[in-house]
């Protein structure tokens, strides 16, 4: 989950000037007259740099999503009776409904499917118009990521599964991680959540959650971990409303966070209390083939590269929820005088908690081949989120251009 407060897009074009170094938020071109002119070149032959295709994540959706491309494109018609087939109901349906009252759009399993089938979308009309390809590899990008579900749309993009597959996947991930927050709240959603601390730094959150679950081994269920590292100075993090209360106040007393700010989200995602989703999202990943993605891509628990097919599956269930361990002894002293001393203490170990390692994937991206070569980021969904994040990480000079391609 990242912290942004961005519009959903308008239709305009936005030219950067490379002199100054401004950045080019360009947020529909796909019907913009450019495109047919000689003026428009492919980015594959004006940048001798880094080309990277990123992909947000869940919190990126908006009624009537793709409803008027879906009248115009057919392009975009075909994916989207594609994913109705796939899934058996009409996702459709949900996505074009523009009514201010609608909640369906926002259940975590109607909103995963419709950001990754639009974020496709997107990116196919892309290739298609501007670039006049149909695959990654063709269109000069040399590495993919994504936020969290946006992971998933980039093995769509990379062709390592397909967009039925996909769209599949991500439905039966967000009905798992519903199911698990419903069974792990006892039918009370209030018990968990998410906040984001800042301004903070990802090693003084996870001292910070460390020391707070470490003293609630009592009560092995009162935990929090760090769910997304953002940016250098944003840390989101998930789990039990009064650990993470502890959490605040500990980091205030510490002068380690200033605020923090409780995110509008169905589940504590990316933390302890997924674990019942794993088993079930195991399962569904057992039934579909991976293939080797056609370029590198960035995972989002570890923020190192992977491109082949290997350990795919083991990242993703990482990803939803890390290892955790609990380790709870008893001590029992025979003494003289013939009675049993009970000694009893535990320990909680979190080794490593699903969380979203952005701030790390974004460097990783930049040290990829030569880390003195220039970047262009290209981010396809619903809205302009991670591109924010982007141009705050990179000193100006090192990314000479970020683009966020909606509608």
């Amino acid at each position: 989950m990242i912290v942004a407060n961005m519009p959903r897009c308008n239709v305009m074009k936005i030219i950067k000037n490379y002199k100054n170094n401004k950045y080019n938020h360009a947020k529909n071109i796909f019907n913009d007259s450019s495109l047919k002119s000689n003026n428009f070149h492919s980015t594959r032959t004006i940048h001798n740099n880094k080309l990277i295709a990123c992909f947000t994540g869940q919190g990126s959706q908006f009624p009537g999503m793709a409803s008027e491309l879906y009248q115009t494109d057919q392009t975009a018609k075909y994916m989207i009776d594609e994913a109705d087939e796939a899934l058996g109901y009409k996702l459709s349906d949900i996505m074009f409904d523009t009514s201010s009252t609608t909640t369906s759009l926002t259940l975590t399993s109607n909103a995963q499917p419709a950001i990754l089938l639009y974020s496709i979308i997107m990116l196919e009309k892309y290739m298609k118009n501007k670039l006049n390809c149909k695959h990654v590899k063709d269109a000069g990008y040399q590495i993919a990521l994504g936020h969290s579900l946006g992971e998933y749309t980039a093995l769509v993009a990379t062709g390592s599964i397909s967009l039925k597959d996909g769209v599949k996947l991500v439905h039966k991930r967000g009905m798992a991680m519903q199911k698990a927050v419903t069974v792990s709240n006892d039918n009370d959603n209030q018990q968990y959540g998410m906040y984001a601390l800042m301004p903070t730094t990802y090693e003084n959150a996870l001292e910070l959650c460390e020391t707070i679950n470490n003293s609630n081994t009592n009560d092995t269920m009162i935990v929090s971990n760090v769910a997304n590292h953002n940016a250098k100075q944003q840390v989101v993090i998930s789990g039990h409303i009064d650990a993470m209360e502890q959490v605040i106040s500990l980091g205030k007393e510490k002068k380690y966070i200033r605020r923090a700010t409780k995110l509008d989200v169905s589940a504590p995602f990316h933390s302890y209390y997924m674990k019942p989703a794993v088993i079930e999202l195991k399962d569904v990943l057992d039934e579909i083939e991976f293939h080797d993605p056609m370029i590198p891509i960035v995972s989002n628990v570890s923020g190192e590269i992977y491109d082949t097919s290997d350990g795919i599956k083991e990242n993703l269930l990482d990803q939803l929820c890390g290892k955790f361990f609990h380790l709870h002894v008893h001590i029992y002293i025979h003494t003289y005088i013939s009675f049993l001393i009970k000694l009893s203490f535990g320990l909680t170990i979190m080794m490593y908690a699903g969380t979203v390692q952005w701030c790390k994937s974004m460097d990783t991206v930049d040290d990829y081949h030569d880390n003195d070569m220039e970047m262009t980021w290209h981010e396809f969904g619903p809205k302009p989120i991670l591109s924010a994040l982007i141009k705050k990480h990179f000193v100006a000079g090192k990314l000479i251009e970020c683009e966020s391609f909606c509608v």
